[in-house]
């Protein structure tokens, strides 16, 4: 179990165990992105702009292998291979 600084109002999160990464989304108009390093560690490794007030995230997991498609709020923040 870890404690990290995060992203303002936040009641959402997402886990990627392929790539070891936590995706939090903030209605301060941010998702803050961090790395797992073990079981107990996280680095924030990013912070993707959105829109203020956007504070939910969803996924599309791409039909490649490690392709994630991020969104928060409105339209597409982040895709990663």
């Amino acid at each position: 179990m870890a404690s990290v600084p995060t992203v303002q109002d936040t009641d959402d999160l997402y886990y990627s165990p392929e790539h070891k990464r936590v995706y939090v989304p903030g209605r301060a108009g941010e998702i803050w992105v961090y790395q797992q390093t073990d079981p107990d560690h996280y680095n924030v490794i990013s912070k993707i702009p959105t829109v203020v007030g956007a504070g939910t995230l969803d996924t599309l997991e791409g039909r490649e292998k490690g392709s994630t498609a991020l969104f928060g709020g409105f339209g597409e923040c982040e895709h990663e291979r």
